[in-house]
């Protein structure tokens, strides 16, 4: 939630000059422009009152909710809709504009009024259970973008673990595919300064200095990402015992709960993998490089197993146009999470290189 950089700031850092001096003939809207996920339902509520609580002064006139790519009307992703109940792709988001629409009127609207729409919408006793699974989940996206730095609005698309266009300066752009590659991951900077990146940790470490105990490590980032994900899925198996009669709703909105976590898992898992191969190249240990092949294979599996829950729900959909990012592959026009295990599997050959 904290303000790190500014848009067009050549810097790459805040422009304070936007309200410092204090503006007197105009006011800054907030634009809260969603380009990190399309296809997944999102809700944190804490990260929305926290946004609030830290950005709003004097000048600030409100905020704008939205993105700018990608317009919520046709639902033309979900691949079987029989049952159910929404017409427009906004419907499939009710708890993304709930929580954005509630707390913005009343930032301290209490947990317990999106719990009670969830039960009454699917008319079970769960609804608590549901909004805390998709707190724990919906972090993913948030983590990612705050470890992984990046300036406009398509330079990050969280949901499918890809960065289309990077601003070089900030780390390594292979110009291969958007997907995030592990070398990607190593080697480029944090947004939020108070993380450090995988690099940055290593050589810290091998300079036999520890990390300030105010500083997130990426060790902490993958343990917070593995809580969350087992949390998420461990409510999602609640949500499923406790409700047999189940509606094609209901079903979708637990699938991207066990997807999020799915990306959690592989988030965390890849950046295991990225300490042990910068530390091994390093200091050139064999042991530390195996070993992050060996973390890399599990993301395979990880990766594997989320985009065959998402196969079940989710079409392949048009994406980027290559051309006009300097991709070769003309396949980089669609997404799936299927589409991408050919750029899961190049990771595993780029750590055993």
């Amino acid at each position: 939630p904290k303000l790190m950089i500014t848009h067009a700031s050549e810097s790459g850092d805040v422009n304070t000059g936007f309200w410092d001096p204090a503006p007197d003939n105009y006011r800054i809207q907030w634009m809260v422009r969603n380009e990190d996920f399309w296809i997944l339902r999102w809700g944190d509520p804490n990260f929305i009152r926290d946004h609030i609580q830290q950005n709003i002064a004097t000048y600030v006139n409100g905020y704008h909710i939205g993105s700018e790519g990608y317009i919520p009307a046709y639902d033309y992703f979900t691949k079987e809709k029989q049952g159910t109940t929404w017409r427009y792709a906004f419907e499939r988001q009710w708890l993304f504009y709930a929580l954005w629409g509630r707390l913005l009127y009343n930032r301290y609207t209490d947990d317990q009024v999106f719990s009670l729409l969830a039960s009454q919408k699917y008319d079970m006793e769960s609804g608590p259970l549901l909004v805390e699974a998709f707190e724990h989940v919906s972090r993913m996206p948030l983590k990612l973008a705050t470890f992984f730095k990046s300036t406009w609005d398509y330079t990050l698309y969280a949901e499918g673990f890809m960065a289309p266009m990077h601003v070089e300066r900030y780390g390594v752009n292979d110009r291969v595919h958007p997907f995030i590659s592990i070398d990607e991951l190593i080697n480029h900077q944090t947004l939020d300064t108070s993380y450090l990146s995988i690099i940055d940790y290593v050589k810290t470490l091998e300079r036999g200095h520890a990390p300030s105990p105010d500083i997130i490590t990426p060790d902490q980032l993958a343990n917070e990402l593995i809580a969350d994900a087992e949390r998420g899925d461990l409510l999602a198996s609640k949500i499923e015992s406790a409700t047999q009669n189940r509606s094609a709703d209901l079903n979708q909105e637990l699938a991207d709960i066990r997807i999020w976590s799915g990306l959690s898992k592989y988030f965390a898992t890849k950046i295991k993998a990225g300490i042990l191969l910068a530390r091994g190249r390093q200091t050139q240990d064999q042991e530390d490089k195996d070993s992050a092949v060996a973390y890399l294979k599990e993301c395979l599996g990880i990766w594997k197993s989320l985009s065959a829950i998402a196969d079940q729900h989710y079409r392949r959909v048009p994406y980027w146009e290559s051309q006009v990012f300097g991709f070769e592959d003309p396949s980089i026009n669609y997404f799936s999470w299927t589409h991408l295990i050919p750029q899961v599997e190049r990771d595993i050959q780029i750590a055993s290189e």
